[in-house]
């Protein structure tokens, strides 16, 4: 996720291999560590998020890592880190309730872009979650800098999690049925067989 101008550049277009299909207008890439079953020509010099389209809070609506299964009102919200200390950089904070527990629980980490792969972070947790790590990956989006916006994620795994995908929502309300469908959809069409068995494992992640 190295800065570059997305003025003149289709934010539709965060992809390495194309994806348009007669049933979708979506297009998204495959995860950097899976394979597929297509023949697809990789786009060059295809455009990127900048940490200003992705700072703000990005709210989770559907996943397939088991970790989110007794959790509700899950967010994440991402701020250019002032640090100044590593370019590209972002705070990471991430709240949800367990259930049925009111109480919000908080984990705080940084986001770091890797080196030589775009639209790739790696992130480490703080305190005493600095020995946890894990590397994210925006698939695609839309609008990112907009209230209607979403973000397609794959999360590598941690020391504590598995990884697996997000679907992320700028609105708390969440995406319209057709959009959801649609992300699903272009998922499945990218012809790998691991991807569509984590699009058929995802569920949603309430809000209340």
């Amino acid at each position: 996720m190295h800065e570059r101008n997305p003025q003149s550049e289709s934010h539709h277009k965060l992809s390495s291999r194309p994806t348009m299909t007669a049933s979708s207008t979506i297009q998204l890439r495959l995860p950097s560590t899976f394979t597929s079953s297509k023949n697809a020509v990789p786009i060059e010099a295809t455009p990127i998020l900048t940490t200003e389209q992705l700072s703000g809070t990005w709210f989770i609506m559907k996943t397939s890592i088991p970790f989110w299964k007794d959790k509700r009102n899950a967010s994440i919200t991402l701020t250019k880190s002032t640090t100044g200390k590593t370019p590209n950089a972002l705070d990471n904070l991430t709240t949800y309730h367990l259930l049925p527990d009111p109480s919000q629980k908080k984990i705080r980490g940084a986001d770091t872009a890797t080196k030589g792969l775009d639209n790739v972070y790696d992130w480490r947790g703080h305190g005493w979650l600095k020995i946890a790590s894990s590397r994210w990956e925006v698939l695609g989006s839309e609008q990112a800098g907009n209230d209607d916006g979403w973000l397609v994620v794959y999360t590598h795994g941690s020391m504590f999690t598995t990884g697996g995908l997000i679907v992320y929502s700028r609105r708390s309300t969440g995406l319209s049925q057709d959009v959801g469908k649609s992300i699903e959809d272009a998922l499945r069409e990218l012809g790998s067989g691991a991807l569509s068995a984590e699009v058929t494992n995802c569920f949603e992640v309430p809000r209340n």
